[in-house]
């Protein structure tokens, strides 16, 4: 039987079909997203992981670095990490295979290549400032006449903060770019395109509308002028290009209903939105047990975070200083430990915790960052304590400290005359604790300090050798008065290269000229000077020198260093450059800008890099580079 359906019906059907278009209009064209495909993140250099996503749950994940196998892990929620027994060299192609997929149970996913990038203050945990990768930059074409100015970046404030960079970082507009990070007093962090100076993002840590500003120098009793005329981002922010995070801390001001507020908020910023990530930003916070069981708390408007941050296995440490001693008695040392991925704070340590002599110790270093070994021990410089404090009691002022990753002091190296230093404000900490890559020898892991007295201390950081009331010190070597004049000294801190030569220190300090020590390894392992620059570094504490090269390839290596005015608004800061085998010999010496404050001293360090000199300033970042490979622009 056939069954015809009337007019009517047909009519209601037809209108009811019009009705179901309509609804589904507005998704025309629409698919389903397709599930992500796992992938190898990005890594440099510094990166201590494999990182693969997008992964079922416990899959097996294999890496393969240059076609070696370096390791198995699972995936938990996703995401499988393989930790690394060694740094990648740049260059290296990584690939990841997973198990359960594609053809023979294997997939061999898309593969990823390291790259070379400056993630941390002085480029490595070791605080070497030795960027062996530079493949562009040689004695032969660091000269007058084919090297100088590219092109300089206004920014909003004073830029104290050794700028950062990471290489081939794909970026929101679907396109990878070489991206240079910087901070300024004002709280402002910026991404530009480290090779044309375009503006990626910008992002203020503050917000003026409600109230929140950057502190000024009034506010912090701050007369010496050290930071000036605001402090904001200070201490060199730190990069994990693994976790797509930029770690930074942004000193503010919150004014309202309640009054002032002070605070040092912790922020990370994913590397290409610039956005904070999740549990992002968190206030710093806490404080230490004193020896008569009372507690010393944090006290944000008289702490000033000077120092470059750290990060080490998935820990980072955030040390903090005084305001140039303009507050004594309220002033502490203090650094803060925190897991990277939550920033759940893991631990506390103050240098000084004896409660007779409860304030001063501090870290700050001229922005010199704490050091840390394979192991994730942290390597402090301690500026002074009060007079008549004991050293190791609960008192390592004036001392280099050895922390274990949770921040208990395992080992500690405080000078004879530590009185003297105390009563005159000589500064062991006015200068950074530098750590040598492992040695030949009877003595494999070294470290140099020297402060304010200029005396030169090379250290053996497995037995750093405590206090000697009376000496001698009971370390490798002491070099009595041999950096900077005028019982300053060195403000800041050294730099090392593995030369053709052998390995070379680098200290510039205070009315000095640049010296070049050769180490020497055996027996009787000891530095000995080997060369002087012919020009004298003014300013106060000297300079801060860093190294680029490509590897020890003779002609490649150069020593970079500013040469910043004293006391003078009307004399530029230089940038100069010096051959690293023989000091003596200047490749290249010209103007970066006007630095503003003749009180302080900026300790600005600079940063080489695909060809490329970054010199953070005064509202400026000055690029230097080949100038027959760049046209000259100015934004």
């Amino acid at each position: 039987m056939q069954i015809r359906l009337s007019a009517e019906p047909k009519l209601y059907m037809m209108a009811f079909v019009l009705i179901i278009a309509a609804l589904l209009q507005p998704f025309a064209g629409l698919r389903l997203a397709a599930p992500a495909k796992p992938q190898v993140l990005d890594l440099d250099q510094s990166s201590r992981y494999v990182v693969v996503t997008h992964v079922a749950p416990g899959t097996a994940v294999d890496i393969y670095a240059g076609g070696y196998w370096l390791g198995r892990g699972f995936s938990r929620f996703g995401t499988a990490q393989v930790p690394l027994r060694f740094p990648l060299r740049p260059g290296t192609t990584v690939t990841a295979t997973i198990a359960g997929l594609g053809v023979a149970g294997m997939r061999t996913l898309r593969p990823a290549t390291v790259q070379a990038d400056a993630t941390t203050y002085h480029f490595d945990n070791l605080r070497t400032g030795w960027n062996p990768y530079e493949t562009t930059l040689t004695t032969a074409n660091v000269s007058p006449s084919t090297f100088g100015p590219l092109f300089t970046l206004p920014i909003d404030g004073n830029a104290y903060a050794q700028p950062l960079i990471v290489n081939g970082l794909l970026m929101p507009d679907g396109l990878l770019h070489n991206v240079l990070y910087v901070c300024t007093e004002n709280d402002t962090v910026y991404a530009f395109d480290a090779d044309t100076g375009v503006i990626l993002w910008q992002r203020s840590l503050v917000d003026p509308m409600n109230g929140v500003t950057a502190v000024t120098k009034v506010q912090v009793n701050y007369q010496n002028q050290n930071v000036w005329p605001t402090v904001g981002v200070t201490g060199t922010p730190v990069i994990d290009r693994s976790a797509n995070s930029l770690f930074v801390v942004a000193a503010t001001l919150q004014t309202g209903s309640m009054g002032k507020v002070f605070q040092h908020v912790l922020h990370s910023i994913a590397l290409d939105s610039g956005l904070d990530n999740s549990g992002s930003p968190v206030v710093i916070g806490g404080g230490v047990t004193m020896s008569d069981s009372s507690f010393k708390p944090f006290v944000s408007q008289w702490e000033l975070q000077r120092a470059g941050l750290l990060l080490v296995n998935g820990v980072l440490y955030v040390p903090f200083a005084s305001h140039g001693d303009a507050s004594l008695m309220l002033s502490n040392g203090f650094i803060f430990a925190y897991n990277e991925n939550t920033l759940q704070q893991l631990a506390v340590f103050s240098p000084t915790t004896d409660a007779a002599f409860p304030t001063m110790a501090t870290i700050w270093g001229s922005g010199f960052a704490p050091a840390a070994d394979a192991q994730g021990n942290v390597f402090a410089a301690i500026g002074n304590s009060l007079p008549n404090s004991i050293p190791g009691n609960g008192d390592y002022g004036n001392s280099v400290v050895k922390l274990s990753p949770a921040l208990s002091v395992e080992d500690y190296f405080t000078p004879y005359t530590f009185t003297s230093l105390n009563a005159n404000d000589i500064d062991l900490g006015s200068a950074g604790t530098m750590l040598l890559p492992d040695q030949p020898g009877s003595i494999a892991h070294f470290a140099v300090a020297c402060g304010k007295s200029g005396w030169l201390y090379l250290l053996n950081r497995d037995a750093l050798g405590g206090y000697t009331a009376g000496g001698p010190d009971k370390v490798v070597q002491e070099m009595v008065h041999e950096v900077g004049f005028k019982s300053v000294g060195v403000h800041g801190g050294p730099a090392y290269y593995l030369s053709p030569k052998g390995p070379m220190v680098y200290y510039i300090g205070n009315q000095d000229k640049l010296k070049a020590f050769k180490l020497v390894t055996g027996s009787t392992p000891h530095l000995t000077l080997s060369a002087k620059s012919q020009n004298i570094f003014t300013g106060l504490g000297g300079s801060v020198p860093i190294v680029s090269s490509n590897g020890s390839m003779p002609g490649s290596g150069i020593v970079w260093a500013l040469i910043r005015p004293d006391n003078d608004l009307t004399t530029p800061v230089m940038l100069a450059a010096y051959d690293a085998s023989s000091v003596y010999t200047e490749l290249y010496s010209a103007p970066v800008s006007m630095w503003q404050n003749p009180k302080g001293g900026a300790y600005l360090v600079p940063t080489v890099m695909n060809g490329k000199v970054y010199v953070p300033g005064a509202n400026s970042v000055t690029v230097f580079g080949l100038t027959g490979q760049a046209h000259i622009r100015r934004f």
